[in-house]
C-alpha cells in the first residue's frame, strides 16, 4: 500500500506553513490598520512607522538569498521550521514594544522569520501535489520510484 502524500506529520508541517504564511501577510499589512494606535501608543511620527514598517520588508530582502542556501542545504521544511521561531520572537517582540527602536527591531527579526514562508508554502503545495501524484500511480518496478527531494 502506497504510502499518502497526506499523512498525519506532513498535514502538520503543511498546516505550520499555512500559520506562518497568514502571519507574514498580517505583518505585511497591519500597519495600515493598526498604524494610528500604534503611533499614538508609541508616540511615533508617521515616518518612523513607516520606517519599523519598511524594517519587515528590509529583512525578508536581506534574506532571499540565504533562505535559498538554506532550502538547498537543510531542506525547506527544516528551514521553514527553524525561521518560524525567529517569526514567533518577533511577534512576541512586536506586541511588547515600548518604543519606536523596539518596534522596529521586533519588525525586523519577524521580516527574516517570514523570509521562507511564502517560498515554503509554494514548494510544499508543489511536492503534495507531486507525491499525491506519484501515490497514485502503479510502481513500474523498475527502481524509477520518486525522488524524496525533501
Amino acid at each position: 500500500m502506497p504510502s499518502s502524500a497526506f499523512s498525519g506529520a506532513r498535514m502538520g508541517l503543511v498546516a505550520m506553513l499555512v500559520a506562518i504564511t497568514i502571519l507574514s501577510q498580517f505583518f505585511r499589512v497591519s500597519n495600515g490598520v493598526i498604524g494610528p494606535e500604534v503611533m499614538r501608543e508609541l508616540a511615533m511620527s508617521p515616518q518612523a512607522l513607516g520606517f519599523a514598517g519598511a524594517a519587515f520588508f528590509v529583512a525578508l530582502a536581506l534574506m532571499q538569498i540565504p533562505v535559498g542556501l538554506l532550502f538547498d542545504r537543510l531542506g525547506p521544511w527544516r528551514t521553514v521550521a527553524w525561521l518560524s521561531l525567529f517569526t514567533v520572537a518577533g511577534a512576541l517582540l512586536n506586541a511588547a514594544a515600548d518604543s519606536a527602536g523596539a518596534l522596529f527591531l521586533a519588525r525586523f527579526i519577524t521580516g527574516v522569520g517570514c523570509a521562507a514562508s511564502f517560498m515554503g508554502a509554494v514548494l510544499a503545495g508543489c511536492l503534495l501535489v507531486y507525491l499525491g501524484v506519484a501515490d497514485s500511480r502503479p510502481s513500474r518496478g523498475n527502481g524509477s520510484g520518486r525522488a524524496e527531494c525533501c
